[in-house]
């Protein structure tokens, strides 16, 4: 039987994991109000991508500030 440590999450790296999606959706935006031409589906799918990016970040964070034993996370 083999035991599988469980990667060690701190408040450095939570924050980290929390801002990629921030960073992904800030990345996005410009892509979306730009004055490239592109099809509203385009438009759409650009949008989609970024309200995922940051929700995913919002759901992470309001999640382990309810259920983390660590205050801090």
């Amino acid at each position: 039987m083999s035991v599988v440590k469980k990667a060690e999450r701190n408040a450095t790296t939570f924050a980290a994991e929390c801002l990629t999606g921030l960073r992904r959706a800030e990345a996005l935006r410009p892509r979306i109000i730009g004055e490239a031409p592109r099809t509203v589906d385009e438009a759409l799918t650009l949008y989609n991508e970024l309200l995922t990016a940051a929700s995913a970040s919002n759901a992470l964070a309001g999640l382990m500030s309810e259920v983390h034993p660590d205050e801090k996370i």
